[in-house]
């Protein structure tokens, strides 16, 4: 799952890769409403994938203190296909070899802020992929990025 250098034309310094195993979850949050204010609330099943994302990144980092500069993400949802699902091309049904259910990216990114990262706004560049797989699964590839041809001039 390694990201393609010369595509993004930088350096690569620091790399952190890890599999978060069980079903993924969309981001959603109930609101609240308390008199001018709004409060919103992360549902008891995204707290549970958000505590599941965070042990596992923070495994990954094996102690080390959370990434800095701009970054690179390459996130891949899967799946195990249903037996249900159609075998041959249909109108309702036009790919039938990927997943249509759409991942919530943010939910992951949220996870690993100040683990991984100080903000998921570090974030630079990010490929999303979601595929069938033997498992529901969460592959997760971060890395941090020099930009190259930014020299900082010495002239005032």
């Amino acid at each position: 799952m390694a990201i393609d250098t010369a595509e993004t034309a930088a350096v690569i310094q620091q790399a952190v890769e890890f599999i978060v195993p069980g079903t993924w979850v969309p981001e959603r949050k109930r609101s609240y409403n308390r008199g001018k204010f709004t409060t919103r609330v992360d549902l008891p099943d995204r707290v549970e994938f958000k505590a599941k994302v965070a042990l596992f990144a923070s495994e990954a980092m094996r102690g080390r203190g959370p990434l800095e500069g701009p970054l690179v993400m390459a996130i891949t949802f899967r799946r195990p296909k249903p037996p249900s699902w159609p075998k041959r091309a249909t109108r309702a049904y036009p790919w039938p070899d990927w997943p249509y259910k759409k991942p919530e990216v943010k939910i992951s990114e949220d996870a690993m802020n100040k683990i991984v990262y100080l903000d998921d706004a570090q974030i630079v560049s990010r490929q999303e992929n979601k595929e069938f797989g033997d498992r529901w699964e969460v592959a997760v590839s971060i890395q941090t990025i020099e930009c190259k041809g930014k020299e900082e001039s010495d002239d005032v």
